[in-house]
């Protein structure tokens, strides 16, 4: 079985090459001074008396952390900046092609996608992580941010970014590596391994809090049935749909549209009132006396898409705490001091409201209106993180659902808050299956990565609509939070309760779902992407057509990764309404037609003086392996 050493020994006796691309030329450097240790590799280059680049392996059990420092001197004293786009530029010639690979790129501003491939070549050049299999060992490999600069893989090559010019010295984590027999296995403890050796900063979702109570239930987003046309009338005549059809709505989520704006960029902290005549406080408090426990509410990243109105009523009172970007919008200041007073300032109007917790989206692109400040994007992108999160974790407990800010650079600054969207907005307006199909595919891949930093949000799905079963399937399986969006018409009761346990609490799994071991790589031949999941000591699977036409598999239970060798289960699948006895040798068929999908719940199988029997969970639920209320069944009384 290959072992991280061994790659490192590759990739070092194949040769580095770096090239420092600095605003005053480019310089390349392919000889270094190699140190070892029993952890530590070291390679330097020393030029006209300066060390002006070293690269570091640390070694710790089947991780490896790679770090990178690099200066600009030289003998005649000078320090040119390097380019903010590409600061540098790191070759690894040794990174062997695998048998097959999965990679995870950002294509564009504020989402990850992924995709498969054989060769390191034809990777996307923005590429933040890969699991690779090379025979019976997987690697994974997870790009880092450094103290002042974020590094992405492009090929065999990688790009360390500073995002503004002139910035020196260069200095922190590139990349970690960890291989492992199996492929969660490796994704796993290659976060641990970055997080223990110093590559991330912020503690791993295992380390924080669990996720909040305020989403333990059923949730309502005002977004697609108003947009930025919502109203406090609106809003309430809405919620009642729910409370007469006897949909219980723990939670609603105020989204984009409630205050003033104009051209997209923000004027007030308070209120519009001609949406709310009476007040943001007035509307939150005739939703919580229709029942509803929690109340939140959407803002951006930097307070608005394009800042703040210079001149305008916000900006007259925040102006002390406001910063003007390179690009000349107005944001909240990244100063400590003074972006936490911004953020302070608004929060605690939102608490004083009856606001329980925020959606803040716009994450990502923050980045991009930072360039040429002065100051890295990595930088300043941690700050801004840190200013928010300081004021929400006063007013709201830092309970926040992160949204548009899937960029490592965001994932590896955020110091507590919990949830994040793990895919695009989902709108199946124009070919509603693939629409659906999309959102699968983004959320269930991307959460194998952004699992291990926090809980995945699916976003909103709409329960009355060709999509619902399957969106319904989804949030079952999916370990995340659950919420609607519907337009019109109105929620669907029956599939909405199907995906909540007896006390209405949502059925929550113990993870984001994965896809089984045979789809992580796409090796099946096959259009059915099937994933799992577990709670306790019972698993959960599902299986979804994301073709174009009838198509059968079989869901090998050998695919689970969490599945014990040594069990027997009892399997019920939720449409056919079936029991069957299954193990870790089984082979489950399934066919599905198009749009089709199926749900499992595998319950292991104990033995008492009364015979065998499984701890069952409600079938009329889609997964009942997540229910807190399951009944001592005799296998006697459902084969």
């Amino acid at each position: 079985m290959m072992n991280v050493r061994n790659m490192i020994d590759e990739i070092i006796s194949a040769g580095i090459t770096v090239r420092l691309n600095t605003i005053k030329g480019q310089r390349v450097y392919n000889r270094f001074d190699v140190k070892r240790s029993d952890d530590v590799v070291s390679l330097s280059v020393t030029d006209s008396g300066f060390k002006v680049v070293e690269i570091s392996f640390k070694l710790d059990g089947d991780t490896a952390l790679m770090s990178f420092m690099a200066t600009t001197r030289c003998a005649d004293g000078a320090a040119p900046g390097f380019k903010g786009e590409l600061g540098a530029e790191i070759e690894l010639l040794g990174l062997v092609d695998p048998d097959e690979m999965r990679y995870y790129f950002h294509e564009y501003t504020c989402w990850t996608h992924s995709a498969t491939t054989r060769s390191f070549d034809s990777i996307h050049p923005r590429t933040q992580s890969v699991i690779a299999r090379y025979g019976d060992t997987h690697m994974h490999m997870l790009m880092l941010c450094g103290d002042n600069f974020k590094a992405v893989l492009n090929g065999r090559i990688i790009n360390v970014i500073p995002g503004t010019d002139n910035i020196r010295p260069l200095a922190g984590a590139v990349l970690s590596i960890t291989m492992a027999s199996a492929p969660y296995t490796a994704i796993a403890e290659n976060f641990k391994g970055a997080r223990r050796l110093g590559g991330i900063k912020v503690p791993l979702k295992e380390e924080r809090k669990p996720l909040s109570h305020k989403f333990n239930g059923f949730g309502w987003c005002t977004w697609n049935v108003f947009e930025q046309d919502l109203s406090a009338d609106g809003i309430i005549a809405r919620l009642s749909e729910f409370i007469e059809k006897g949909i219980p709505v723990e939670w609603v989520l105020i989204d984009d549209g409630w205050f003033v704006h104009e051209n997209e960029t923000l004027k007030s902290f308070y209120a519009d009132k001609i949406k709310f005549p009476n007040g943001l406080k007035d509307v939150v408090d005739k939703i919580k006396a229709m029942g509803v426990k929690y109340v939140g509410i959407w803002h951006a990243f930097t307070a608005y898409w394009y800042g703040i109105v210079e001149g305008s009523e916000l900006y007259e009172e925040q102006k002390e705490n406001l910063t003007k970007t390179p690009n000349g919008l107005y944001i909240p200041s990244i100063d400590p001091q003074k972006g936490f007073c911004f953020w302070d300032k608004w929060h605690g109007y939102l608490e004083d409201c009856g606001i329980d917790f925020i959606k803040v989206d716009n994450q990502s692109n923050f980045a991009n209106t930072m360039i040429g400040s002065g100051m890295s994007t990595r930088e300043a992108v941690w700050l801004n993180h840190q200013n928010l999160e300081r004021s929400a974790q006063k007013h709201f407990d830092c309970d926040i659902i992160n949204c548009m800010g899937m960029d490592m650079i965001n994932l590896f600054s955020r110091p507590m808050s919990l949830a994040t969207r793990t895919g695009e907005d989902f709108y199946p307006v124009e070919r509603p299956l693939d629409s659906f199909t999309y959102l699968l595919r983004e959320n269930v891949y991307n959460s194998v990565v952004q699992d291990n930093m926090c809980h995945c949000d699916y976003d909103m799905w709409w329960s009355n609509h060709e999509t619902a079963p399957y969106c319904a399937v989804l949030r079952a399986i999916s370990g995340s939070v659950n919420y609607v969006s519907d337009p019109e018409p109105g929620p669907n009761k029956e599939l909405i309760m199907a995906t909540l346990d007896e006390d209405n609490s949502n059925l929550r799994c113990d993870h984001a779902s994965y896809p089984t071991t045979d789809c992580l790589y796409e090796g099946t031949g096959h259009t059915l992407l099937k994933v799992w999941n577990k709670s306790g000591d019972c698993l959960g699977a599902a299986a979804f057509n994301v073709g174009d036409e009838k198509d059968s598999d079989k869901l090998y239970m050998s695919t689970i990764f969490e599945i014990d060798p040594d069990k027997e289960y009892i399997a019920y699948e939720y449409f056919g309404k079936r029991f069957q006895r299954v193990n870790y040798n089984s082979a489950i068929d399934i066919e599905l037609d198009v749009g089709q999908n199926v749900i499992f719940s595998f319950y292991p199988i104990e033995k008492d003086d009364g015979g065998e029997y499984v701890m069952l969970g409600n079938t009329n639920k889609l997964l009942g392996i997540a229910s807190k209320y399951k009944k001592k069944t005799y296998l006697c009384d459902i084969l």
